[in-house]
């Protein structure tokens, strides 16, 4: 099943030469359709159950002229330790057709609760980075 993952920030203006946080207001989910595979959303956390899916990931502050760009996305265990196997969350990938969209694969094969931080460019040239959570069921 695919997923669309828009998280809405406040407008995001960042520091030249630094990458700071942005703390997401909201989380909007859609589903795109595709067989097996759920996420549902708490807040800006994610829960995915019932076998993989693709998650499409996006930054907006709701301001049309305003663009993001994800450029990177890495994924822990919440309770610390190494980056998480490419068994569970392969390799994310800029989407071919829409260069403001990450797409990441969940293969909801390892129970937990996971941290993932978006890297991401502002239309100003400035870094900035979010901080969700992905759970994933049994």
């Amino acid at each position: 099943m695919s997923y669309t993952l828009t998280y809405t920030i406040p407008t995001f203006t960042g520091t030249v030469g630094q990458v700071n946080p942005a703390v997401p207001t909201g989380l909007t989910v859609v589903a795109n359709g595709g067989d097996a595979g759920m996420v549902t959303s708490s807040g800006t956390a994610i829960t995915v159950s019932g076998g993989s899916v693709s998650l499409n990931i996006s930054i907006t502050d709701g301001v049309r002229s305003n663009t993001y760009y994800p450029v990177g996305l890495a994924i822990q265990p919440a309770s610390g330790g190494s980056r998480t196997s490419s068994n569970v969350f392969p390799p994310a990938t800029v989407s071919a057709t829409d260069n403001t969209v990450i797409v990441l694969g969940d293969n909801d094969n390892a129970p937990g609760t996971y941290e993932f931080v978006v890297l991401f460019q502002a239309n100003n040239g400035n870094f900035g980075w979010l901080d969700p959570r992905i759970t994933n069921d049994e």
